[in-house]
C-alpha cells in the first residue's frame, strides 16, 4: 500500500508546485515578467500608437476648421452677391419708378 500513498503524495506535490507557479505568474507585475522585455515592447507600441492618434486628432481638427471656414467664406460670398443683386434691383426699380414719374409729369403738363 505504500506505493499508493507515494503516488498520491507525488501527485499532490506536483499539483501544489504547479499551483504555486500559476500563482507566481498571476501576481507578478508586467515589468518583472521575463525581465520586462515584453513590457518594454508594449510601452514602445503604446507610445507609437499614441503619437499616431494625436497626429490624426490634429489632422481631423484642422480639416474640420477648414471646412467650417470654407462654408463661412461661401456664406460671406453669397451674402455679398445677394447684396449686390438687391442693390442692383433697387436701383433698377428706382430708375424705372423715376422714369415713370417723369413720363407722367411730362404727359400731364402737356
Amino acid at each position: 500500500m505504500s506505493w499508493v500513498t507515494d503516488n498520491l503524495e507525488n501527485a499532490l506535490d506536483t499539483w501544489n508546485s504547479k499551483l504555486a507557479e500559476i500563482w507566481q505568474l498571476i501576481t507578478q507585475s508586467p515589468e518583472q515578467f521575463k525581465g520586462g522585455t515584453i513590457w518594454n515592447v508594449i510601452v514602445d507600441i503604446h507610445g507609437a500608437v499614441q503619437a499616431i492618434g494625436l497626429g490624426l486628432l490634429v489632422l481631423f481638427f484642422v480639416i474640420g476648421v477648414m471646412k467650417t471656414c470654407g462654408s463661412f467664406a461661401e456664406v460671406k460670398h453669397n451674402y455679398r452677391t445677394q447684396s449686390k443683386n438687391r442693390i442692383l434691383q433697387i436701383s433698377k426699380w428706382r430708375f424705372s419708378s423715376c422714369r415713370e414719374i417723369n413720363l407722367f409729369l411730362i404727359s400731364t403738363s402737356l
